[in-house]
């Protein structure tokens, strides 16, 4: 060993003299600090030839040091679990954004109209879009729900009271192959309770829902669906 094998070493002032202690307060066995201590004082001309030949020889048999217990293996399992966390909290963050508000109302897109507005349909455009916004309303679910209505309300103005139940019974089917029969009436449920919820909000909000439950498609409703299970999820 020489003066080179722990890092302490390099603060030590040849011109000083330096104890054992120096060495141990760096991580030195005993037995090796005062051997170190010793070849640094020797080596700073602290007693002479012989010293030095003697600590020289003394180093050179000691042991070298420990070498650091290996760490734990880490199971699979282990290594699974942390996988899988990052992975959760990653999809929840991608999650988050994608359910959230834009960050100004007027980000919120309708699809436009066959005409130009007028200035009442203008403001009452605004109205709604402040509603959703206040109501934090994921941008992606709303543009979405505004142009299946656009589109719907065009197929819908003549349907008759048959066509109507003929229709609801599709869309039914079309939603319990999505979810499954036995999610279909509790997964309802949730989509009723979100949508009151939301009603209660504000005029605006309970004006236009109650107008477009109507024509509502299946992928309209699975969407509000899963805005509501992604709210429940983070509260």
């Amino acid at each position: 060993m020489d003066l080179t094998t722990l890092p302490a070493v390099t603060s030590a002032d040849l011109a000083q003299p330096v104890n054992a202690d120096f060495y141990t307060q760096h991580g030195a066995t005993p037995e090796q600090a005062a051997a170190l201590a010793a070849q640094h004082n020797t080596l700073a001309g602290r007693g002479g030839f012989n010293t030095m030949a003697d600590a020289r020889e003394q180093t050179r048999n000691m042991p070298p040091p420990a070498v650091p217990a290996a760490p734990a293996p880490t199971s699979n399992a282990t290594l699974f679990e942390a996988a899988a966390g990052h992975e959760n909290a990653q999809l929840a963050s991608t999650l988050d954004a994608a359910f959230a508000p834009p960050a100004n109302a007027f980000d919120y897109r309708f699809p436009e109209r066959p005409t130009a507005p007028t200035d009442e349909q203008l403001a009452s455009d605004g109205a709604l879009k402040a509603a959703f916004h206040a109501a934090q309303l994921p941008k992606f679910v709303v543009e979405s729900i505004a142009q299946n209505l656009a589109e719907a309300s065009r197929h819908l103005a003549n349907e008759t009271p048959q066509q109507s139940q003929s229709r609801i019974d599709s869309q039914k089917s079309r939603l319990i192959g999505m979810w499954g029969s036995k999610e279909f009436d509790g997964n309802m449920q949730i989509v009723d309770a979100f949508l009151e919820q939301q009603a209660a909000k504000s005029p605006a909000l309970r004006s236009f829902l109650e107008g477009a439950a109507r024509a509502f498609t299946p992928l309209d409703i699975d969407l509000i669906l899963q805005t509501a299970k992604h709210r429940a999820g983070r509260r």
